[in-house]
């Protein structure tokens, strides 16, 4: 049996560490272990390894320096240190923690540390609050301990909304176990009673058990209700109508009823039927809350995937810990083995296993060397790079894609705003049938009237109206980013079922838009290879998908007075004008993408490229055809080409040449025929039909502006998230179409039962949860649909 390390259990494999320590040396499976191993010791809290049992902490992760870093830099931890007296307080998340004998440690050990009060490690939520006399250098003291014992201080994201959050599904749950416990209680009073009224009961023993139900039923109404209460009040302060209008309504007359039968010696009372009302409804308010938080867990996810400090390699080849918010375009940084990439940038030299799951959801990595292209957000698993930054990390593909989250959160709002409306106008209408239905049963005798009036208050369900669309486009959104679809416009994406052609463009949509170099043709023989360093001069800093094989021909000349035109890019070297731009038609070849430089007007060179189609084009043309979508081609680059593309993926319709705007004005000429238009791109040059198009879709690595503009951006780098885009918004539509036909269909059948006095209010009282509980679950399902 292989010796185990003494800190962390794990085999020793390979070079063995030694850690001093007053009892003799022990072994290390890494330098990370026999420090901590000796800082324990030093510390004498060496009764940690009696305590801890078999639990292992993990050995220390690499990256020290960047994560100590953190904690050194005074305007990234200010905000998370608040202030408590003359003292100072911060809560950080530990990592590696697993046992009380971790806490035990723990809280011991920054103890030790001059000017420290109070440690408080919560072993359920992995947070340490940190209580502490002096300056924010104290905080870097506590992460260096913490790192020496081999734990892992992060600061909590989102600390004051996660409090809030969790204040508030504190506060929830002790309502509802109010009110059932209410309830239960109340019910049980109301089963004497009905009993009784069988059998005949005392007045003494039925005011009794009415009192007794008046004192349980009280708590759940003001307390559990007080949600519902207080939004009705602040609906009225503005004189408006909501959801809670008619539950507050129905809550307050219902309890006002009968304390009143309880004085008089009425008939009835309601007291286990409010108790009931309120934890149904607290109930389907519960799950609710907890879809909601499921969905918002995976938005903020993606904005809390960047590392805050990174370590920049200077001119002299030193490495510096800085912020990551200070890093600009040309800067190289140095990301190692369990670290994220910050910003999208272009890797310099290294090699790695890169998992990109927080954008394109696959697990698997993918091996990128030097030259490949990575985004901020991906995971390295394995390896190091130096990666040459393309800007900020707020211009990151990540950064945009949270801004389009945002985004995409205030269209859904104003989308809902329709059924909110119509909610208000039904709460309305309610009111009025509850005061029909008091005045059509008055003869009845006002308890009676009044026990009808308050059913039809209780049997609506405008919270089933009002929440179908909401919970519906939330569920979508949620779930579409888990498989790789980010809905920017969800009412632009409930239109897909509808679409009857889809526009594609060729360039990096349809062909990968990676393009090689075939053939390089003199027309000039002099100096062939100064004609490839002037055009790779003029090519190095233009960004159409052109320019990276062009730039790469030769190490480039020094063109000055660099001039980027719509179809051409033009420039001086050694006192001659020089342009390139597309190969004439007695220049260009068919089937490839030519390119001509010309010197002083004159054709000196053509270089033919060609751009390979993605291996799944013909399967997205085929699903095209078995939906009865019609698919075309719109594209900017040459005829010859543009028909080669056509041909192999047997696509009827196309055209060539287009400019920006000419793609616009085609989108608008589709779209006058029936049925919706979809156009999917991935250029700047896409953008404005992209805004044009009924709905619009973006694939992964489009231009920043091209997914500014559309309505759908692809998150994984396939042709197939179009088909599982339609499929996602076919589900999402029909289960929309349930929530509101159900919503509908049980008001227009339940109004008329309990108008006629069929339903007592404690049956209205489970009709109308059990109605919003459907909703809530019938939308929950989307969070299982899979593309």
């Amino acid at each position: 049996m292989s010796a185990l390390c003494w800190h962390c259990n794990e085999p020793l494999r390979g070079a063995t560490f030694t850690a001093r320590t007053p009892d003799g040396e022990k072994p290390a499976c890494c330098a990370g272990c026999a420090a901590a191993i000796e800082t324990i010791h030093g510390l004498g809290l060496d009764d940690y390894y009696r305590f801890r049992g078999d639990e292992r902490p993990e050995p220390p992760s690499p990256g020290e320096d960047v994560d100590l870093a953190l904690f050194r830099i005074d305007h990234l931890i200010t905000p998370f240190i608040s202030t408590v007296g003359d003292a100072r307080e911060i809560t950080l998340s530990i990592e590696g923690v697993h046992c009380a004998a971790c806490v035990w440690l723990i809280e011991k050990a920054l103890g030790e540390i001059p000017g420290v009060e109070r440690v408080r490690l919560n072993l359920a939520t992995l947070r340490a609050t940190i209580r502490w006399q002096g300056d924010n250098s104290v905080v870097a003291a506590m992460a260096e301990r913490l790192r020496a014992l081999g734990y892992t201080p992060r600061l909590p994201l989102n600390q004051a909304q996660d409090a809030e959050q969790v204040r508030a599904d504190r506060l929830l749950l002790v309502r509802l176990l109010v009110a059932g416990l209410g309830a239960m209680q109340a019910m049980m009073y109301a089963t004497a009673l009905y009993m009784g009224a069988l059998d005949g009961i005392e007045p003494v023993y039925r005011d009794f058990f009415r009192y007794a139900g008046l004192l349980v039923a009280t708590p759940v109404v003001f307390f559990s209700g007080w949600p519902f209460l207080a939004g009705a009040w602040r609906a009225a302060t503005v004189r408006r109508v909501t959801m809670d209008t008619p539950v507050s309504l129905a809550l307050l007359v219902g309890w006002a009823g009968s304390i009143w039968a309880t004085v008089v010696g009425g008939e009835h009372v309601y007291f286990e039927s409010l108790a009931m009302f309120v934890f149904f409804l607290l109930v389907s308010r519960w799950i609710e809350r907890r879809q909601r938080r499921r969905v918002g867990r995976r938005l903020v996810r993606l904005q809390e995937a960047l590392p805050l400090v990174v370590r920049r390699i200077g001119r002299d080849g030193q490495l510096t810990p800085v912020p990551a918010s200070t890093i600009v375009a040309g800067d190289c940084l140095q990301v190692r083995q369990g670290e994220t990439v910050p910003v999208d940038g272009r890797v310099r030299a290294g090699q790695a296993a890169l998992q990109q799951a927080v954008l394109t959801g696959e697990a698997m990595p993918t091996a990128i060397s030097a030259g490949d292209a990575v985004v901020a957000g991906a995971r390295v698993e394995s390896g190091l790079l130096e990666v040459l930054a393309d800007g900020r990390a707020a211009d990151s593909m990540l950064a945009r894609i949270g801004q389009l989250v945002a985004q995409a959160q205030d269209r859904r709002e104003r989308s809902n705003q329709l059924m909110a409306r119509l909610a208000g106008r039904f709460v309305l209408a309610v009111l009025c049938l509850s005061v029909v239905a008091l005045l059509l049963h008055w003869s009845s005798g006002p308890v009676r009237a009044l026990e009808i009036a308050l059913a039809v208050l209780v049997v609506t369900c405008p919270c089933a109206l009002a929440l179908a669309a909401p919970l519906t486009l939330a569920a979508t959104v949620g779930r579409g980013l888990d498989q790789g679809i980010l809905v920017a416009d969800p009412a632009a994406f409930l239109k897909l079922p509808t679409v009857r052609r889809v526009m594609l463009d060729k360039t990096g949509t349809l062909t990968e838009g990676n393009f090689v170099v075939q053939a390089v043709r003199e027309h000039n023989a002099s100096a062939p290879e100064n004609l490839r360093a002037v055009l790779a001069g003029l090519e190095q800093n233009a960004t159409h998908p052109l320019a990276r094989p062009l730039a790469e021909l030769a190490s480039p000349a020094p063109v000055t007075h660099v001039t980027l035109a719509h179809d051409s890019v033009s420039g001086e070297y050694v006192g001659q004008q020089w342009r390139a731009a597309a190969s004439p038609p007695p220049l260009a070849r068919d089937g490839f993408t030519s390119i001509t430089l010309f010197r002083n007007d004159t054709a000196v060179m053509s270089v033919d490229l060609s751009d390979p189609l993605r291996a799944d084009g013909k399967a997205l043309v085929s699903w095209c055809r078995s939906r009865g979508i019609e698919p075309i081609i719109a594209s900017g680059d040459s005829a010859s080409v543009v028909a080669g593309v056509a041909n192999e993926l047997g696509i009827q319709q196309w055209q060539s040449g287009l400019r920006p705007r000419d793609k616009a004005d085609w989108v608008n000429q589709l779209r006058h025929q029936p049925g919706a238009l979809l156009m999917v791109g991935d250029g700047v040059n896409d953008a404005p039909a992209l805004v044009q198009a009924d709905v619009s879709m973006a694939v992964a690595d489009s231009a920043a502006l091209a997914r500014e503009a559309a309505s759908v951006f692809l998150l994984r780098p396939a042709l197939s998230g179009v088909s599982a885009s339609v499929s996602l918004a076919c589900r999402a539509q029909r289960t929309l179409r349930q929530n509101i036909g159900w919503a509908i269909g049980y008001n227009l059948v339940a109004i008329p039962f309990a108008m006629a006095g069929l339903v007592p209010p404690w049956l209205a009282a489970i009709g109308m949860s059990a109605s919003s509980l459907i909703v809530t679950v019938n939308a929950g399902r989307l969070m299982l649909w899979k593309s």
